[in-house]
């Protein structure tokens, strides 16, 4: 699959300085379930550059998103393997050296594939950054309900990538977009949103909890947990 980023439409530095992180980045990452990274290349008109080109293996099947659209309701064993074979894709990503943080974990960042594989995609947003308390990043980034605040203070940690995950966990397991969820207080009420196994329900709360320093940033350790 090919993903362009033309040079005449840019309106600042900004898109070209995340599109050739994303590349360097993927180009470092070997895990199955992220697209594969196959070349990343100029095009030109006239001698003069016109595109970013960033190419990577095609997955089949559909993000979560559009079976969000669609209606879908995923069976409890389907959103357990889904999650946690996301959990083992950001334990990947954050014990590699620096961590790598994705920034931007939303159903329509993760694609099924027809035989249930899930795939981690879009990398536009990254981070590849040794994470410090101190440790900021370039750019704020992040979809609105499914990023923690600190990433809109352009803060990320691990633990921001797990507040997304569980954040999609429950727009797909109920069909409903954060604003649309409950609320206990300035957090989201899981338990209000979600009659589950108790053990997906005191994941989910520990992984939304709204101060990164008491919320859950293991992704490891949330695999164990389920």
């Amino acid at each position: 699959i090919l993903k362009l980023l033309h040079t005449d439409r840019l309106k600042d530095l900004k898109s070209l300085e995340l599109f050739d992180r994303e590349a360097k980045v993927l180009a470092a990452l070997d895990h199955p379930a992220i697209p594969r990274y196959v070349d990343s290349f100029t095009l030109a008109e006239d001698g003069k550059p016109s595109a970013m080109a960033l190419v990577q293996a095609f997955v089949p099947g559909e993000n979560l998103a559009v079976r969000m659209k669609r209606g879908e309701r995923l069976s409890e064993p389907q959103m357990i393997d889904w999650f946690a074979q996301l959990l083992d894709v950001l334990a990947y990503l954050h014990h590699l050296s620096p961590p790598v943080i994705h920034r931007d974990v939303t159903p329509k960042n993760i694609i099924l594939s027809p035989d249930g594989k899930a795939f981690l995609v879009d990398f536009g947003t990254v981070q590849a950054a040794v994470v410090s308390a101190s440790a900021s990043s370039s750019t704020a980034a992040g979809t609105f309900g499914y990023a923690p605040m600190e990433q809109f203070v352009s803060r990320a940690y691990p633990s921001s990538d797990l507040y997304g995950l569980a954040m999609t966990y429950l727009a797909v397991a109920t069909g409903k977009e954060p604003e649309e969820l409950p609320l206990d207080g300035v957090r989201v009420d899981v338990r209000g949103a979600l009659s589950t196994d108790a053990r997906i329900v005191l994941l989910l709360d520990a992984m939304t909890e709204p101060d990164p320093r008491h919320r859950l940033g293991d992704a490891r350790l949330a695999l164990e947990r389920i």
